[in-house]
């Protein structure tokens, strides 16, 4: 989702749902910022999961 209305359960009262505005761009921004860490994680992770399969 990057951008238009979701809709969620407000938070500390899942019988009250509200919608709110996701502006354009949110999720890719986000993902750029943070894709250096994210890659890094990622390899630690799979070098980790490899490493268990021998």
């Amino acid at each position: 989702m990057n951008e238009g209305d979701l809709r969620h359960p407000l938070y500390g009262n899942r019988k009250r749902w509200i919608t709110q505005s996701i502006p354009a761009g949110t999720w890719t921004k986000a993902g750029e910022e943070r894709m250096p860490e994210i890659r890094d994680r990622v390899a630690r992770e799979m070098n980790t999961i490899l490493e268990g399969l021998d």
